[in-house]
């Protein structure tokens, strides 16, 4: 039986992580900084950006997807999986009743769910995808019961990124054979449950994927580029280097990439009001908390790591290849918010280059598109080729580069993608829920 709790509930505690568990970067940042709820909601302010749940809860999340119309977020926490109602005002939170889910799930319409789990809801052995309809209250005050379809996952391990296909009844999923470590991409075919390898001859490994259905496109990377597949011939379409996921928008106009920024020290994250205000105490301040970060780096055993890569999220504009780093947030896990052209959901990692609790932000990004293609200036939107040059993790701004020579590569014969038909719910022009 579904059960219906408020997300405050669910999410209360603010418990610190175990401080004998994690990497040493995690360590420090939980041992040095406490969890400042105030700052994190003025960072997110000042970068038109919501925090879907709260700040300085223990939010462990693993996956999210908004459903189409942008009004229910799943997602998963402590290998349970969720469906938030972000258009209530309570954000009324509910349990989906499956067993543990094994990777990212996905909407197939504004009620369907489809997740990957590691056995079936009976408890029946090996992975299955569970589709499953969100119960719903009808006018007459009646409410229709979930209802639950397994599919059986044979010969497959660890199957994830459940992607809708161009019908309700195609999806596409990553998995690994058994007795295999590669990844490839399948298809099922929902009316009858049939699996298909689509990937075998493609000219790149798989360690992420996502489909575009107004393309028909698979945009594939294998950790160091993301090439662009035609969804049907599998032949290439365009090539990014430097990056490691990749997501269009529905009208095919901007192509999100995600990536590691520059190396940044574990013992010092500052925002940038915290820089401003240092270099106003004394322009010497800078380089001798420099120092001292590199006499702290240098005790440390050579066994932790004392530096990280925070991931980043880029944007190529596809008519004319250009691409710019957003520099204000950090995260990873990005999808375009379904229901309002220009909006942006991922996975914090941080502000500024500051790292903070996980978090599912949901982000106005039309402004800092804007000023991509106008070439306006505007704080922490930068040219991504000078950002990589920079060695900076997140700087507020850096000189004027030349347009970066890292576009896609397309070959001559490709044809250029065809843009995605405009979502027809009455929803699709409105603002986005404040989900926070």
């Amino acid at each position: 039986m579904n059960r219906t709790i408020l997300l405050s509930i669910v999410l209360a505690a603010c418990s610190k992580p175990d401080p004998n568990a994690g990497t040493l970067a995690e360590n420090v940042s939980a041992s040095f900084e406490s969890c400042n709820e105030a700052e994190i909601r003025y960072l997110a302010d000042k970068h038109s950006m919501n925090t879907a749940f709260r700040p300085c809860a223990s939010n462990d999340f693993s996956a999210f997807q908004w459903s189409p119309d942008g009004r229910l977020l799943y997602f998963q926490l402590v290998m349970t999986s969720y469906v938030m109602n972000a258009d209530a005002s309570d954000k009324a939170t509910m349990t989906i009743p499956v067993p543990s889910p094994t990777g990212s799930a996905t909407w197939m319409t504004n009620r369907r769910l489809l997740i990957p789990t590691g056995a079936g809801p009976e408890g029946e052995e090996g992975p299955h995808i569970i589709q499953y309809d969100i119960p719903e209250s009808n006018a007459d005050g009646t409410v229709t019961p979930g209802q639950l379809h397994a599919f059986p996952v044979i010969g497959l391990n660890d199957v994830s990124e459940l992607q809708r296909g161009g019908s309700t009844t195609d999806l596409y999923f990553t998995a690994s054979a058994e007795g295999e470590e590669a990844r490839h991409v399948y298809h099922m075919d929902l009316s009858d449950g049939a699996t298909k390898n689509l990937s075998e001859q493609w000219p790149i490994a798989v360690s992420t994927m996502t489909y575009h259905p107004g393309s028909d496109s698979f945009f594939v990377s294998d950790g160091e580029q993301v090439v662009q597949l035609n969804a049907t011939s599998g032949e290439q379409v365009a090539r990014w280097p430097h990056a490691k996921r990749g997501s269009m928008s529905p009208d095919g106009t901007w192509l999100a990439l995600e990536f590691d920024a520059p190396e940044t020290s574990v013992f010092y994250q500052s925002s940038w009001d915290e820089q401003d205000a240092m270099d106003a105490a004394s322009p010497e301040k800078r380089k001798r908390v420099q120092r001292k970060i590199e006499r702290l780096e240098g005790t440390v055993d050579e066994s932790y790591a004392t530096r990280l890569t925070p991931p980043t999220i880029s944007y190529v504009h596809v008519p004319t290849g250009r691409r710019w780093a957003i520099t204000e947030a950090q995260g990873e896990g990005f999808q375009w918010y379904p229901a309002t052209p220009g909006f942006g959901s991922f996975f914090l990692w941080g502000f500024e280059g500051k790292q903070f609790r996980r978090n599912v932000m949901l982000a106005d990004l039309r402004y800092r598109l804007d000023a991509m293609l106008t070439d306006t200036d505007m704080l922490g939107v930068v040219d991504f080729d000078a950002l990589m040059a920079s060695g900076q993790a997140a700087p507020a701004a850096l000189p004027d580069a030349a347009p970066s020579p890292d576009g896609a590569e397309v070959p001559e014969e490709a044809a250029a993608p065809e843009e995605a038909a405009a979502p027809d719910d009455a929803k699709a022009q409105g603002e986005a829920p404040a989900a926070d």
